[in-house]
């Protein structure tokens, strides 16, 4: 709600309109590079000073759009800033504590993907990963934003996973997705992922397999995976879905 109105605020209607550095001065901040351990971006208050300090490593586009807005998020969501919550340590948590993280996420999703412009895009299909390379093209965001960001606006069923290492870091399923997928499960070498792991190359195209690749499922059950390897991070992002679920073409 925060990052719509935001975009309201300051005449937001087409991605032209997405210009980060703008949005910030309207909020009151400065986005500046500098060296910043541990993190991408760090909001700091000096006064009556607001900045935004983007890490001097971070040069991928896309990363530094989503850190700045996260940090952006934390200021319009009123989060306490790093030396506020340096000052407080030591209070006492409340019961129901807010996720400042989860929250700056959010808003950063909608600041940079607004559900608006992409929930029909989501729906139409076909599942797979040609609408978040679209959406992660026209809006300057990673693909792993923008898979997820499908997954949270579709009705599909499908979960979008991060894989390194051979190793599930994370994964974002929708609530049609009849399965769970465990963090830290070993990625099955017959997947689509597991060939990128083996060769350095992921399959171009929709590739179906053995759902128990993934999930806890008897060995006959096939879903079908699209997946993506980024080589500089050793990275692999695929979407998975049931097969038959009005989902894209695959190769066997």
């Amino acid at each position: 709600m925060e990052a719509r109105r935001l975009h309201r605020r300051c005449g937001v209607r087409a991605s032209e309109h997405l210009r980060l550095e703008v949005i910030a001065a309207h909020c009151g901040a400065t986005i500046d590079v500098a060296r910043i351990d541990g993190a991408l971006a760090q909001l700091v208050r000096r006064g009556r000073k607001v900045q935004i300090l983007l890490a001097d490593h971070v040069t991928d586009l896309a990363a530094q759009r989503f850190s700045i807005a996260h940090e952006l998020g934390h200021l319009v969501l009123g989060h306490p800033t790093p030396q506020a919550v340096t000052a407080a340590k030591g209070a006492p948590v409340p019961a129901q504590e807010r996720d400042h993280e989860e929250e700056a996420n959010a808003f950063a999703a909608e600041l940079l993907m607004p559900a608006a412009w992409l929930r029909h895009r989501c729906e139409v299909g076909p599942v797979g990963l040609d609408v978040p390379r679209q959406i992660s093209q026209e809006l300057g965001v990673s693909i792993l934003a923008s898979a997820i960001r499908f997954v949270e606006l579709t009705t599909h069923p499908c979960a979008a996973v991060l894989s390194r290492k051979q190793v599930v870091q994370w994964a974002a399923v929708t609530d049609t997705f009849p399965h769970a997928i465990t963090r830290g499960r070993t990625v099955a070498q017959t997947s689509a992922a597991g060939a990128f792991f083996t060769t350095g190359r992921a399959p171009e195209q929709p590739q179906r397999v053995a759902a128990a690749d993934w999930v806890d499922a008897p060995s006959e059950s096939v879903m079908v995976e699209h997946a993506a390897g980024s080589p500089e991070l050793g990275t692999v992002i695929s979407m998975i879905w049931p097969e038959g679920s009005g989902a894209a073409q695959c190769a066997a």
